[in-house]
């Protein structure tokens, strides 16, 4: 390393260390090679080589979230800012340029959050309906022995439910919201229709068999907005045309295929897909999980009626049946709330390595090689969507936009997309490992 290339490195340093010292910025020397920037919320790890700013070595960044209040998509888009920096100025010392555009990325999360608790006054209705984090007023309500849990849950575990998920989906928190009111209306049922299927049957052993049959438990999944499921918690499912606990009319919510009541799917996959997607972070003096939320219930099919094309307008139960199946066995439609018995809220996150909050970024100070080959490339075969290949002539990139001008890259549907694009930038030597 030249004499000049130190003497930048260490007045770099020393400027950094002295104007990054308050409540919200601190930036730290752990050794010779590795440094800390803490901009709260967020935290970068820094390793600096002797020989920095030299081109041909390695910058590594790591980006870490201190806490809940930070998402995957957030961090990506840190990530994203932090590269364009880097590839900017490749000859150059960037670690001033890195750690204030960290600063202010990081005062604009702090201002959101300001935004949300000054807007908790004009959010009381939604406060009510997600009461489930907080219900001390029903405690004695509330099943707290596992085994009964296990009971409903026969062979199905959480972890064999997770594992028919996709493997990008972790486990935050499998939280036990069986209601001791609930489960009574559930076991009354359950008799009912026992006794109703074996009615007339004066035989012993096929009056135990229609029992046995019809009065079998069965584990489904049920998907929803967030703001519903504090309300099916608390008081149970709702009947479309039927009144939650706090007087609120239940509409169909995404229509009403096979009957007008209460849609399930023994399939944990398909019923994630009806779930909205939260980003979490601070609400009122709480901590929302971000993530996804899936309740696990018990259900009382009874004797079911397999639906098909010809029977999918009639809006209630057919005439001696308890429930109505879909074509392809995976929506069940019963129509008594107490035929479904919400047992856990599954608080489900992404684990995908793109929307890891703890990934490191391998920035090489030099041109970056083939950036624009690569996308060009890219858009060859991704964007001609139903038109056929991009063969020849047919389709024709006829540039490539900066980073800092693709927008797509910062849009509300970038989840989906993130792991196509880390896999692409993987084969460049200017993305993060």
């Amino acid at each position: 390393m030249s004499s000049q290339q130190q003497q930048q490195r260490e007045e770099e340093l020393l400027s950094v260390q002295s104007i990054y010292c308050d409540a919200y910025n601190t930036f730290e020397a752990l050794d010779e090679t590795h440094f800390r920037f803490r901009s709260v919320p967020i935290v970068l790890s820094i390793t600096l080589p002797l020989s920095y700013p030299d081109p041909t070595q390695l910058l590594e960044v790591t980006v870490d979230s201190d806490g809940l209040g930070v998402s995957p998509l957030q961090i990506f888009q840190l990530r994203m800012r932090l590269e364009s920096i880097v590839q900017s100025k490749p000859d150059e010392p960037v670690l001033f340029d890195l750690t204030e555009e960290t600063r202010e990325f990081t005062e604009a999360l702090r201002e959101d959050v300001r935004v949300c608790l000054e807007e908790e006054d004009e959010e009381q209705e939604e406060e009510q309906v997600w009461e489930h984090y907080n219900m001390a007023e029903d405690s004695t309500n509330r099943v707290t022995d596992h085994a009964i849990v296990r009971g409903h849950m026969g062979q199905s575990r959480i972890e064999g439910i997770m594992s028919r998920l996709p493997p990008t989906t972790k486990l935050l928190h499998a939280e036990l919201v069986l209601r001791t009111d609930l489960r009574q209306q559930f076991l009354q049922m359950q008799r009912k229709i026992q006794q109703v299927a074996a009615h007339g049957t004066h035989d012993r052993r096929a009056r135990d068999a229609a029992y046995d049959r019809f009065g079998k438990e069965e584990i489904v999944f049920h998907g929803t907005l967030r703001q519903n499921v504090g309300s099916i918690v608390r008081s149970g499912f709702v009947v479309p045309g039927g009144k939650t606990a706090t007087g609120e009319v239940v509409d169909v919510r995404c229509g009403s295929t096979w009957g007008q009541g209460i849609y399930t799917s023994p399939d944990p996959e398909y019923s994630l897909s009806y779930a909205d997607h939260t980003e979490g972070g601070v609400k009122g003096h709480r901590r929302l999980l971000p993530g996804q939320k899936l309740i696990v219930c018990a259900i009382l099919m009874g004797r079911r009626r397999l639906m098909n094309n010809t029977r999918r307008l009639n809006p209630s139960v057919e005439e001696g049946y308890d429930s109505h199946v879909s074509p392809n066995k995976l929506e069940y439609v019963v129509f008594n709330s107490a035929q479904v018995l919400p047992l856990y809220v599954l608080h489900l996150g992404n684990r995908s390595a793109s929307s890891d909050q703890s990934g490191s970024l391998n920035f090489r100070l030099g041109k970056p090689a083939q950036v624009e080959g690569n996308l060009t490339e890219y858009a060859r075969k991704h964007l001609p969507t139903g038109f056929g290949a991009a063969r020849g002539h047919r389709f024709v990139v006829e540039a490539v936009a900066p980073v800092d001008d693709d927008e797509e890259l910062w849009g509300d549907y970038q989840h989906d997309e993130e792991g196509e694009f880390q896999e692409e930038r993987k084969s460049t030597n200017w993305w993060w490992t």
